[in-house]
């Protein structure tokens, strides 16, 4: 009883501060509304500075989501990917990243991409295909990409003007996609390394 006369009378001194700062004339029980939101708003606010440092862990957590879902994002272009589980490439997807030279740039600095990986102590293949993804979108801000992203700005569509949509985020999925086969290939992800 003690507690909920404390809380009564917090509500009404919230209502009547916003009667004199708000410059308006409230009632009794307009206050007493006004004084039970801001109680709320007040417990609210204290929950979460409790919960804090929580609330932080689960931020990174929801962060971490948030990238895993555009690593993975249903929008890979069907025509240059299998839709099954693992992603493949297709002889499309294979033949846009060969005549792109995208492929023997990736070849031509596979050992540091692999060693990054390895760095990371991926888990599981959605590790790997997600760490591969930042690393292709880094290679392609260097100067060495220059005559890749030439060749996607004059093929809109591969490999001809009648078959499908080429762009620059399909060049990084298929990139990124041969990154995560070309490091399982030479380090199989087991159970021992699952933790299991």
């Amino acid at each position: 009883m003690k507690i909920m006369t404390k809380i009564v009378g917090m509500m009404a001194e919230f209502g009547a501060l916003y009667g004199l700062y708000s410059k308006h004339i409230i009632d009794g029980q307009s206050a007493l509304i006004v004084g039970m939101v801001s109680v709320v708003f007040v417990l609210v606010i204290m929950d979460f500075a409790s919960g804090f440092e929580w609330q932080i862990e689960r931020v990174g957590r929801t962060v971490g989501s948030i990238a895993m879902y555009i690593v993975t994002r249903d929008g890979l272009q069907a025509g240059y990917f299998s839709t099954g589980s693992p992603i493949v490439l297709t002889m499309l997807g294979r033949g846009a990243l060969e005549e792109s030279g995208a492929r023997k740039i990736v070849d031509s600095c596979l050992g540091q991409l692999v060693s990054v990986i390895e760095a990371t102590h991926p888990k599981n293949e959605l590790d790997v295909r997600s760490r591969s993804f930042s690393l292709v979108e880094e290679l392609l801000n260097s100067d060495r990409f220059s005559s890749v992203k030439n060749f996607v700005f004059q093929h809109p569509k591969y490999p001809d003007a009648d078959a499908v949509d080429f762009n620059l985020p399909i060049l990084t999925d298929l990139m990124s996609v041969y990154l995560t086969d070309e490091y399982l290939r030479t380090h199989p992800l087991g159970d021992d390394r699952l933790g299991n």
